[in-house]
């Protein structure tokens, strides 16, 4: 029999099993950090963003300050700037910029004047849109964000006071005015183009001979110019079927019109006169056209457009259709009656120039001169931007395929027979030579991906190592790993609302039911309820609050779940407890399709409130032959992933082994559920816990038995509505892998070790961001670091810190004034500072102050500079004893000292001691490292380890301080307050470091 490795993909986990001649070899998990990191809000962020951020913003301060020095350069040449340093200050101090860039547009400016107007105009100069990166016109730039005023404030003043620039608006507002200010706003690039024509225009009359055209140009040029953006090419895909072509743009003209033709022989139709066929030629004909004139078309809009039956079932699970999006924005720059005189060629000459300019200026010209576009037409072409997406915006074939495969699809064929017709083959693509290991995995352009891909690639070649190659491998992914980053922000956002919206539900249930703590199903029960605007589906009754929870009605699954074991929110709706009895196991068509009052409650169903949504649950109150349809799609799905992520998971495999299937998903609970492995880890067959590491590892078994014969079993057991629910051990109702599978899983699974992995090399961010300064403190004399801070931003421990005594005590007074008592724990009022806070010999506001920082571990950057900051994570603890092994004393190395170590080339790990109490080196800690708590180095059988026993004992390293955090290794939760926790410190922990490798074996440790 073939050895089977089954693997459990996820974006920070592994399980695998390996099966062999109806017996488990070994099954395990791998751990490992996501590829991603995640902000305060759940969002996905690049673990390079700080890092990029910050390198971005210092390049960009490098290339203002290059550019503002070669300005100077030229202003100093025609006398706009002052030659002499001594002059610098009162030219910056005398002249206020926005009262010159105002002054300039109706008076006679001084050479010096004009020259400090556009000298500040470089120093802003605003944003530029890019027609191909142009933010949303609702976006923060344009409407604002915080403190920050956007560009449609701006425009709209501008417009209404009729100020001709934006120097004349910004001169107009009142420094004074606290709601207003000159600066913290978003501007258009634009703007300050038009101001500096403007500016020269009226000072060039004053001056002809200094301020020459010439002048102007080399000046513009300065300011103004813009960067490229690098080009991406090189990040471009290659086609499936031609590997030395580059893959299309999605809005090219030929893949627009190639996925449409695609769409359209996917669709197949159920209705009287015909079961699951494809369009006929006049529908085909219909539908196409109206696709090629449209930018998408709604599926439930379909049956009209064809001219469909009402009860027409259509076989695509889709809200839309897409269309020749490309046509229909080139249709709205050019016009109706101009576009529709244009040729294939022409329109993909207009595309081909539209999508390939990188200069918005060039187009420009160019759609004024060659295109004969007016102002408003080429306002809408800057406006355009094309179909972009997953993938940045690329197809998987190039266009020479595509048009070879154009004809084939014309005909009404399938896209894998007309890729036969063209001469192309899927199984005779790529043709990988068998290795005895994986190399490292391609470039996937996914961070979560590649990240496990890489893990991916240590695992398997370890079981290869361990066990040989395997002859078949079978493949889960998680769903994060198969979708694009927006789609899965979007599923955390929607996750996230829905959860505030159970929240709010549970409090109002709280309230109503006498403070009983709601349960999950009360909490669907309202969900449903106002799903269904609070009418019994069934029945047309209306449903009081009073009645919800009286036991009158009940939450039934509407394809019954023994059926289509679908127990998710989209199977369930209310049912009058007497109607339930009556619809037993049966649909809603089988159980009332025969009555009058069926039609009653299909039209009820399709008023539910779906937000917009397709209303899945009306097709399954509409379902007919339910048994076939779900035995024919879930057997057609479940071995059959099409993911972009899967196929390359997929690729990537064979490199070892050349039977890879990929399976999509949803069989795997199913045959967890009916096979009883979920009592394994949780007690309850009915529920998988996700709270044990191991779950991963007992999904990898089922998906190595998962074989097509299996699905066609699953597949017979409900089409012909066999009862396949798990009773119990000794009563299996669906057929099993082999026999006592069960109890072989769950000996398998009760002796595994998780092994997690650990980055060895010290990396990440090296400090806080925050400067530090260090004074002698003018009270105690003593050496102090001090910050700058905002009066708004003051707690009230850093009003005790202020350096400045005098300040302080004006703070205080202030805090009087709104009937503070400061002598005890005090909260500062939102508004304590909105009247500002005067200093009474300057006459000046007081903005910032100093704050002294209580901290003795601050880090100094630079010897011959006293900046400091603050320590960033903790790298590792290193534990010393004294002789006798009574005591011990940690030291907490922080990342920063590491890195300097192994810059200096010194060991990362000291095992040199420092104080002579603690002379004997015990151990360094590091995260995920690997802990045997109460155990010693010979308390273990190295060769054949008592795993049982070492189970209940190992621990990983969760945290380091002067407090060890221990997590035990099974446990996959995090929190402070959840299981498995050992906290002990440098003097009390007892155990050995051990290693664990890929497939959770023990090794010894040698630190």
């Amino acid at each position: 029999m073939s050895r089977i490795l089954g693997l459990d993909l996820g974006p920070n986990s592994i399980g695998w099993a390996l099966i062999e001649n109806k017996e488990i070899i070994n099954s395990g998990v791998r751990i490992f950090q996501e590829g991603i990191n995640r902000n305060t809000t759940g969002s996905e962020v690049s673990k390079n963003k700080d890092r990029r951020d910050a390198r971005g913003a210092r390049r960009r301060n490098s290339r203002y300050k290059m550019r503002r020095d070669l300005l100077v350069k030229i202003l100093k040449k025609h006398n706009l700037f002052p030659v002499t340093e001594t002059d610098y200050v009162d030219y910056f101090k005398d002249n206020d910029p926005y009262e010159l860039r105002n002054k300039g547009l109706s008076e006679k400016l001084e050479l010096y004047e004009l020259g400090r107007a556009l000298f500040h105009i470089n120093q802003r100069r605003g944003f530029k849109s890019n027609r191909k990166t142009a933010s949303k016109e609702d976006g923060a730039i344009f409407k604002g964000s915080g403190h920050v005023h956007g560009i449609d404030e701006a425009k709209e003043k501008m417009k209404d006071n009729k100020y001709q620039t934006l120097g004349q608006y910004l001169a107009s507002i009142d420094i004074n005015d606290p709601e207003q200010r000159r600066r913290s706003r978003y501007t258009l690039r634009k703007w300050y183009k038009d101001e500096f024509d403007a500016l020269w225009l009226k000072q060039q009359k004053y001056y002809p001979e200094q301020l020459t055209d010439q002048v102007k140009k080399e000046i513009e040029e300065i300011i103004f110019y813009q960067r490229k953006l690098k080009s991406q090419k090189h990040t471009i895909g290659y086609c499936t079927f031609e590997p030395k072509k580059r893959c299309s743009p999605k809005s090219s003209p030929v893949f627009q019109y190639f996925r449409i033709l695609e769409q359209v022989n996917r669709i197949h139709v159920t209705d009287s006169s015909r079961v699951n066929e494809q369009l006929n030629p006049q529908e085909r004909e219909i539908l196409i056209n109206k696709l090629k004139e449209a930018k998408e078309v709604k599926m439930d809009t379909l049956h009209k457009i064809l001219g469909l039956e009402d009860d027409a079932v259509i076989n695509l699970d889709l809200d839309k259709l897409l269309g020749n999006i490309t046509g229909f924005e080139i249709k709205q720059i050019f016009g109706k009656d101009r576009y529709a005189s244009m040729s294939e060629d022409y329109i993909y000459y207009i595309w081909h120039t539209i999508h390939f300019s990188n200069d918005d200026d060039w187009l420009k010209k160019y759609a004024k001169e060659k295109w004969n576009l007016d102002d408003k037409q080429i306002d809408r072409l800057m406006k355009t931007t094309m179909e972009s997406g997953p993938n940045n915006g690329y197809g998987r074939l190039s266009n020479k395929a595509m048009k070879k495969l154009i004809p084939e699809l014309e005909t009404s064929l399938r896209y894998d027979e007309a890729a036969l017709n063209a001469g192309y083959h899927h199984s005779k693509i790529n043709d990988i030579e068998i290795q005895d290991y994986l190399d490292d995995p391609p470039n996937v352009r996914n961070p979560i991906v590649q990240q496990t891909m890489f893990q991916l690639k240590k695992v398997v070649n370890t079981i290869i190592q361990e066990h040989g190659q395997p002859d078949i491998i079978r493949v889960e992914l998680a769903r994060e790993l198969k979708m694009p980053k927006d789609r899965r922000e979007q599923i955390r956002i929607e996750n996230i609302q829905r959860q505030r919206e159970r929240d709010a539900i549970k409090i109002r249930l709280q309230n109503e039911m006498n403070n009983i703590d709601p349960g999950r199903d009360d909490v669907i029960k309202y969900l449903l309820w106002q799903e269904s605007n609070e009418i019994d589906p069934y029945t047309g009754d209306r449903i009081g609050f009073t009645d919800l929870y009286n036991g009158e009605y009940e939450i039934e699954h509407i394809i019954p779940y023994s059926r289509s074991l679908d127990d998710s929110y989209a199977n369930k709706t209310l049912c009058r407890k007497d109607y339930n009895l009556k619809k037993s196991n049966k649909t809603p068509f089988e159980a009332f399709g025969h009555l009058p009052e069926y039609e009653f409650m299909v039209e009820r169903v399709k008023k539910f409130k779906t937000n917009g949504k397709r209303n899945g649950k009306l097709t399954k109150f509409q379902l007919q032959d339910v048994d076939k349809t779900l035995s024919e799609e879930f057997f057609h799905k479940q071995l059959n992933d099409t993911a972009y992520i899967s196929r390359e998971a997929s690729k990537y495999l064979k490199q070892i082994c050349p039977k890879v299937h990929v399976i999509k998903g949803g069989a795997t609970a199913k045959l967890r559920y009916l096979w009883g492995l979920n009592d394994i880890l949780s007690g309850d067959i009915k529920i998988k816990t996700r709270d044990d590491h191991r779950h991963h590892a007992i999904d990898a078994l089922v998906i190595a038995n998962t074989t097509q014969s299996m699905m066609r079993t699953l597949s017979t057991y409900q089409k012909y509505n066999l009862d396949a629910r798990y009773v119990k051990a000794s009563d299996h109702r669906f057929p099993m892998p082999w026999d006592h599978f069960h109890n072989h899983a769950e000996e398998s699974v009760n002796n595994i070790l998780v092994s997690f992995h650990k980055r060895n090399r010290p990396r990440g961010k090296l400090h806080e961001e925050t400067n530090y300064g260090q004074i002698t403190d003018p009270e105690s004399g003593k050496a102090v670091y001090v910050v700058r801070k905002q009066i708004e931003a003051l707690t009230p421990k850093m009003i005790t810190n202020i350096v400045n005594s005098e300040t302080r005590q004006l703070i205080l007074e202030r805090l009087h004034e709104k009937g503070i008592d400061t002598s005890g724990k005090f909260k500062i009022p939102k508004d304590a500072f909105t009247e500002p806070v005067m200093h009474p010999n300057t006459g000046n506001k007081i903005k910032s102050v100093r704050v002294k920082i209580p901290t003795s571990n601050m880090i100094q950057l630079y010897k011959d500079h006293k900046l400091f900051v603050e320590p960033g994570n903790n790298h590792h603890i290193e534990i010393f004893a004294t002789r006798d092994g009574k005591k011990r004393t940690g030291y907490v190395i922080t990342l920063f000292e590491a890195v300097q170590r192994k810059k200096q080339g010194l060991p990362i790990i000291n095992k040199q001691p420092r104080e002579e109490q603690y002379p004997e080196f015990v151990m360094s800690l590091e995260i995920n490292d690997i802990f045997l708590v109460d155990t010693k180095p010979q308390d273990v059988d190295w060769e054949n380890p008592d795993i049982l026993s070492l189970t209940t004992k190992l621990y990983r390293i969760q945290k380091i301080s002067k407090q060890i955090t221990l997590r035990h290794h099974t446990i996959s939760l995090s929190g402070e307050a959840d299981p498995g926790v050992l906290r002990p410190n440098p003097n009390t922990i007892t155990g050995i470091k051990i290693k664990i490798n890929p497939l959770g074996k023990i090794e010894m440790c040698h630190d």
